[in-house]
């Protein structure tokens, strides 16, 4: 059983560490042992079968445009934090506890951190009063909704195969509408992130190279502020950029790793 195994890992841990676990927020206190609880409310996913509960990183409070994102470094096992934009002293450094690709409006953020956390969300933005600001803001975002969903409704139809279709020119129309409209929000850069990712995807299926090549240093970039400089997925955008001409010089090879993409946001 999870409980026990978490139970003995727990009981493992020195006196000041268990202090440490045991202090922290418990959600779920309906589960079988509070230790479970503690660690379904606080834990934080390092892979797709993984979670790992940290107990001082995993303090820092949502905001729902954060200053700062958080990492798995799996070669030191420890999960980094990053600011992802200039921070003033005396600021309170925050995270996303949203989905990377949640881009909603602000009733549905805040439902959705109170089904999830137990908290009525009350960050800046979603303390902004009524007047222009909330309102851009709101309409900004409903628009982006839009734009995602006829993102996904496309990238359904699209085969993942090198060429011209049109579907992928509409995917590509779509996403650069999307990648343009994000740069005028104030939105967390994690959406922007999957965005660059999504562009140079269909860039490569489509074959525009130079297209591509942009794409990969602009989602470089991005990853160097969100992840870090030697981070593995920063290495692997410096991997892309550096072999991707040679990537493209063989499009036999090229056909066989677009073959399980997915455009899907």
């Amino acid at each position: 059983k999870a409980s026990v195994d978490l139970e003995r890992q727990y009981s493992s841990l020195p006196d000041h560490r268990r202090k440490l676990v045991n202090d922290l927020a418990n959600n779920y206190s309906m589960e079988q042992t509070h230790i479970m609880g503690v660690f379904k409310t606080n834990a934080m996913i390092i892979s797709n079968d993984e979670s790992c509960l940290f107990p001082l990183i995993c303090r820092a409070n949502h905001a729902c445009v954060p200053n700062c994102t958080y990492v798995w470094d799996a070669k030191s096992e420890n999960q980094r934090m990053y600011a992802c934009r200039r921070i003033v002293k005396g600021e309170e450094l925050c995270v996303s506890y949203l989905p990377d690709s949640m881009v909603e409006t602000r009733t549905n953020r805040q439902a959705y951190l109170k089904d999830y956390y137990g908290f009525e969300c009350a960050c800046e933005i979603c303390s902004l009063g009524k007047g222009f600001v909330l309102s851009q803001d709101e309409e900004d975002r409903k628009k982006a909704i839009q734009l995602v969903g006829l993102l996904n409704s496309t990238a359904k139809r699209i085969e993942p195969s090198l060429g011209q279709d049109n579907y992928k020119k509409l995917y590509e129309d779509v996403g650069v509408q999307l990648y343009d409209h994000l740069k005028t929000m104030i939105i967390h850069p994690t959406f922007e992130y999957l965005i660059l990712n999504s562009l140079f995807s269909v860039s490569v299926l489509l074959l525009h190279q130079e297209k591509a090549q942009h794409y990969a240093e602009e989602a470089c970039r991005l990853s160097q502020i969100l992840s870090g400089l030697d981070s593995t997925s920063t290495l692997d955008w410096v991997h892309t950029k550096e072999t991707l001409r040679d990537q493209f010089n063989d499009l036999g090879a090229l056909e066989e790793i677009v073959a399980g993409w997915s455009l899907a946001v």
